[in-house]
C-alpha cells in the first residue's frame, strides 16, 4: 500500500482476497477518504477503490479514517470509524457493509456514537479527541470499543449491537 493512515484489514477473506481499508496521502490521492484495496497473498495490493468520504454538514465533514478491524453481525461488516470536523474534534460513528461485497454501504452513523465529553477527552497531550483503537464483539449484547482520548488515555465503552444499529440510517 502507498503511504497510508488507518490501515485496517477485514479478519477473514471475501471472494477470495484479502480486504484492506485505509487512508492513503500525498501524491495526489484524495485525503479524507476511505479506500478499499484488496490482495490475493498479504503482500501485492491492487484494486484501489473509495470506499467512502467525509460529509459536509455532519459530525465527520472534514476527514474520515478506519480505527478497529470491522467484525461480522447479521446486519453486516460493521466498522467503527473515526471522523474529524473543521475544529480538529475527533468523534467516532459506525458504517455497516454488505457481507459479500464490502464496497456496498448499507448504513451509516449520521450521529456521532461518541465524542470528547469528559475532561480527559477534552483536555490533554491533543485534546478534542476520542480516537478508536479496537473493537471485540463479545455476543449481541456487548460490543466492547477500546478508544484512545486526547492522546493520553486508553478507554473503554461498552454498548449492546442493538445501541450500535440505533446510531445507523439505512442506505
Amino acid at each position: 500500500l502507498a503511504n497510508n493512515r488507518n490501515v485496517v484489514l477485514f479478519p477473514e477473506k471475501i471472494q477470495g482476497k484479502y480486504l484492506a481499508l485505509h487512508r492513503p496521502f500525498g501524491h495526489g490521492w484524495s485525503e479524507g477518504d476511505i479506500w478499499m484495496a484488496t490482495s490475493p497473498d498479504l503482500l501485492h495490493w491492487g484494486e484501489y477503490k473509495i470506499l467512502m468520504g467525509p460529509r459536509p454538514g455532519f459530525w465527520d465533514h472534514s476527514k474520515i479514517g478506519a480505527g478497529a478491524p470491522p467484525f461480522k453481525t447479521e446486519h453486516g461488516w460493521i466498522l467503527i470509524y473515526h471522523g474529524v470536523d473543521d475544529s480538529e474534534k475527533y468523534a467516532l460513528g459506525i458504517v455497516v457493509l454488505d457481507l459479500e461485497n464490502p464496497l456496498k454501504i448499507l448504513g451509516r452513523s449520521q450521529e456521532a456514537l461518541l465524542q470528547p465529553e469528559t475532561l480527559y477527552e477534552r483536555e490533554g497531550f491533543f485534546g478534542n479527541v476520542v480516537f478508536t483503537c479496537g473493537a471485540i464483539q463479545r455476543d449481541h449484547n456487548q460490543i466492547d470499543i477500546y478508544y484512545g482520548a486526547s492522546d493520553e488515555a486508553l478507554c473503554l465503552a461498552s454498548l449492546s449491537e442493538k445501541e450500535l444499529m440505533e446510531h445507523v440510517k439505512k442506505h
